[in-house]
């Protein structure tokens, strides 16, 4: 950000992302030589979030039936990554580690949007009038 002439903006963002990052530069990936303000892997899992939150908004309807299994399929490469680095210092580069960490995002952003969604249908029902339809808790957007 210092080198788009952004200055304090630079700090603010470091900021923000402190709690949730190491932010070590040595693992972050750069932009016109200026690294990010978190790391490879949490870079994926941002850009990752980011497309799992527009595909709930373009699905408009849940798309994570098996949010569990997902999270679980998604999170195993970093699993992996993080126990052969800690065990045998095997530990990814941090282009393959935004990589790995990318769908790992995609499905929690999938499941943040799929709740987000929910709770606005739910909400969208409260406001609507009675309906005299037996199945009058079901949004219609959800039937398959």
């Amino acid at each position: 950000m210092a080198a788009l002439g952004w200055g304090a903006g630079e700090e603010w963002v470091r900021a923000l992302y402190a709690p949730l990052c190491h932010q070590r530069a040595d693992r972050s990936l750069a932009l016109w030589d200026v690294p990010l303000a978190v790391c490879g892997r949490c870079t994926g899992a941002y850009l990752g979030a980011w497309l799992g939150l527009v595909l709930v908004a373009l699905r408009g309807r849940p798309w994570l039936r098996r949010g569990a299994l997902a999270l679980a399929l998604a999170a195993l490469p970093n699993l992996l990554d993080l126990a052969g680095g800690t065990v045998l210092g095997l530990g990814l580069a941090t282009g393959p580690r935004a990589v790995v960490a990318f769908p790992l995002g995609v499905v929690l952003g999938g499941l943040l949007g799929d709740a987000l969604l929910e709770l606005a249908l739910r909400r969208s029902l409260r406001r609507a009038p009675p309906q005299s339809s037996p199945d009058r808790g079901m949004h219609p957007s959800w039937e398959r």
